[in-house]
């Protein structure tokens, strides 16, 4: 994974908007990790994997209970 600053990402976003295709592209702010830059395709890709299910009190589950 490669890792720039904001500032970076903000001179050449083309640049790594690119990167981001083949692989992500983690963001720092402040010198933490604040964000990951990836592909629509790797995106969609996590978010099929997502089984999970927001339920309000009254609606879950009695196994969950």
């Amino acid at each position: 994974m490669i890792t720039i600053t904001a500032a970076e990402l903000q001179k050449k976003f083309g640049r790594y908007r690119e990167a981001a295709i083949r692989q992500p592209v983690a963001i720092t702010h402040h010198g933490r990790d604040s964000l990951v830059l990836l592909s629509a395709e790797e995106y969609a890709r996590l978010k099929s994997c997502d089984d999970r299910k927001a339920y309000y009190a009254w609606e879950l589950p009695d196994d969950v209970v």
